[in-house]
């Protein structure tokens, strides 16, 4: 052990020296490939499920810039593996029916890309149309649906363990918009009670990344339908003795939120009422 540490400290002793004699340089320690170094922050499988909702799916890809001295310029571009190179790198591996989205159904805002001294990173987005991929999935349920990303420069160095995204479409929803419950929720109040306000619950079964404009009504009819299907005799709440916004917007910060409805008793005689609201 003691000729171990001897050695250590004598290699300490000799980058000493040459650091003193001003022969040291970055350079010579690092190799050239390592100075600059490009990948894809976010590299490997992402699973990624689309809303078909009418507008684009948009996707943030980061790729950096690093290595040992990262203030060097740099260039790269983004590009799609073949349906070959997809079979040949991941569903030998995976025994799974990999097929690229149509073309068409994806776009990236940039491609190319040069990274001036000064830039650490860029963000490509990419935009995804869920209707043509919809339909590719529905065409051949079998089959999964990718794009298949790789970094590549003809210049610059870029870390093979993160050159290559691959996203996966697991799936394609149409995000569905309605009351928390639609069960009968009885509420009991006393004869000639005044003006009584209940929260009621809506919102979307998925993220919400929208502001969604919502319109609420009275449905007279499903009282009657309710009454014969279980057996009970609730009358129609009357005009006049409840009030509720014809229209809400739920706002993308959230999932859900509340209508407020107002009823008025002060007129209203004994018995079981019911407000059925769509």
């Amino acid at each position: 052990m003691k000729v171990k540490y001897i050695g250590i400290a004598g290699t300490a002793a000799l980058l000493l020296a040459a650091c003193e004699n001003s022969d040291y340089e970055l350079q010579n320690l690092v190799p050239d490939e390592y100075h600059k170094v490009l990948y894809i922050n976010n590299a490997g499988t992402e699973d990624l499920t689309l809303y078909n909702t009418g507008q684009a799916n948009t996707f943030a890809i980061s790729v950096f810039k690093g290595g040992s001295d990262p203030s060097l310029t740099a260039d790269a571009t983004l590009r799609v593996h073949t349906e070959a190179e997809v079979q040949e790198l991941y569903g030998q591996h995976d025994g799974l029916d990999y097929r690229i989205i149509p073309d068409g159904s994806y776009t990236l805002d940039q491609t190319q890309l040069a990274f001036a001294a000064e830039e650490r990173y860029k963000i490509v987005t990419l935009s995804l149309t869920t209707e043509t991929i919809e339909a590719a999935v529905e065409a051949n349920p079998e089959a999964t649906y990718v794009l298949p990303l790789y970094l590549y420069s003809e210049t610059d160095s870029v870390n093979a363990d993160k050159s290559e995204l691959f996203i996966r479409m697991t799936e394609v929803l149409t995000p569905a918009l309605g009351f928390t419950s639609t069960a009968v929720a009885p509420v009991s109040y006393t004869y000639g009670f005044g003006s009584e306000t209940l929260e009621v619950s809506f919102g979307l079964d998925t993220d919400n990344s929208w502001d969604i404009e919502c319109q609420f009504a009275a449905e007279p009819s499903y009282v009657d339908s309710y009454n014969a299907k279980n057996k009970t005799s609730y009358l129609l709440l009357p005009d006049g003795s409840y009030t509720f916004d014809a229209a809400a917007t739920l706002p993308s910060t959230s999932n859900s939120t509340n209508l407020a409805v107002t009823v008025d008793g002060s007129a209203l005689t004994p018995g079981d009422y019911m407000l059925p609201i769509r």
